[in-house]
């Protein structure tokens, strides 16, 4: 049984033309206090030399502890953390020199950011979503707010605009539904149209607490509802 992961080692390597580092950390799981050899990670990362936006410029802006999920299911506990909303990266403060790296989104599946009182501020799940412009498929961050028979996502994003200091934010939710990504406005109707036969059971949800899901907590709200209604339905 895994108890935890901790990070051996951080090495650094810069590239002029890639501008890449590696930053390896043998991620070795604990069981019984004795080291199993042949579970090990490499995170490899590329270094950070964008500049930092200003606090009121985007959404995740302070480092945050938090922990890293991997793909093999090793668990990085404890590290400074925060994402980068402009690049949908996840950027991760090395504490030895205070260096910022930027971490393969290939080899993670997760990541959580805690807030001062150790309670959890936000989770993110990478998943694939298809280009609709090039037809081709894209891993993206996305923040779970709500998790169950149907789960709500968030893809959170931020854009400077041309030779101006303006900053445009851009909320796109998405459900997951059978398996399926599927993006929609935040509004009652369009909720309904992608529910399908579940349309009547999501309209009852919301009714009954008359929300009307044009802000993201009555959304949450929304589904959570959904779920828990599902849940207490007999087989």
């Amino acid at each position: 049984m895994i108890n935890r992961c901790f990070i051996l080692t951080l090495f650094f390597l810069l590239g002029y033309e890639a501008l890449t580092f590696s930053q390896f950390n043998n991620c070795r799981c604990i069981s019984d206090d004795i080291i199993d050899k042949n579970f090990e990670e490499k995170i490899i990362a590329r270094i950070f030399i964008n500049q930092m936006i200003g606090k009121n410029d985007q959404f995740f802006n302070n480092w945050m502890p938090g922990d890293i999920y991997l793909n093999d299911g090793c668990i990085i506990k404890n590290e400074l953390l925060r994402y980068n909303i402009f690049t949908d990266d996840l950027l991760w403060l090395r504490k030895t020199d205070f260096q910022t790296g930027v971490v393969n989104k290939q080899i993670v599946n997760e990541f959580t950011l805690y807030d001062q009182n150790n309670s959890l501020f936000a989770k993110f799940k990478k998943l694939k979503i298809k280009n609709w412009y090039s037809g081709d498929s894209a891993n993206i961050f996305f923040q779970v707010l709500a998790e169950g028979q149907v789960s709500l996502y968030v893809d959170r994003k931020a854009s400077s605009l041309k030779n101006t200091n303006e900053i445009v934010k851009k909320n796109e939710y998405f459900l997951l539904k059978d398996g399926i990504l599927l993006k929609f406005i935040p509004n009652r109707y369009s909720l309904y149209r992608i529910m399908g036969k579940e349309k009547q059971n999501m309209r009852s949800a919301i009714r009954s607490e008359h929300l009307r899901v044009r802000n993201e907590p009555q959304l949450i709200r929304a589904i959570e509802l959904y779920n828990k209604n599902s849940v207490s339905k007999p087989n």
